[in-house]
């Protein structure tokens, strides 16, 4: 039953007995030899790792809407519309873009760099 626990619980479990088992000695008392089998075990539960996710978990975390930024830099947003920093701040001037102030902090919103690349158009 306690080695259904949690791994950091275990761990957290070990550390107090190791140093019950510390204090104990450093008294002069005895400490059972069961305690310290109980401290290894705890120990190597708390060593334990859970499973690793897979390839396929983690490719759709990575693609989930949860992980992506509401917010670009300058850089990030050039880079998203495939120009130069020049080009975006041109267009920020031209009002094709309105950026997002914090005090000197500018950033983009992802939903107005998208919708400016499905606005710019194609050429042949």
């Amino acid at each position: 039953m306690l080695l259904d626990l949690p791994p950091e619980v275990c761990g957290h479990v070990a550390v107090a007995i190791r140093h019950y088992r510390s204090t104990a000695r450093r008294d002069g008392r005895a400490v059972p030899a069961a305690l310290t089998d109980l401290e290894g075990l705890l120990s190597e539960r708390a060593m334990t790792r859970p499973e690793p996710t897979e390839l396929g978990q983690l490719e759709s975390i990575a693609e989930s809407e949860a992980m992506s930024p509401l917010l670009l830099t300058a850089k990030q947003a050039a880079r998203r519309l495939l120009c130069s920093e020049r080009t975006l701040q041109r267009r920020v001037a031209a009002g094709h873009l309105s950026p997002v102030r914090n005090g000197r902090i500018v950033r983009f919103r992802v939903t107005d760099i998208d919708a400016a690349i499905n606005e710019t158009p194609r050429s042949s």
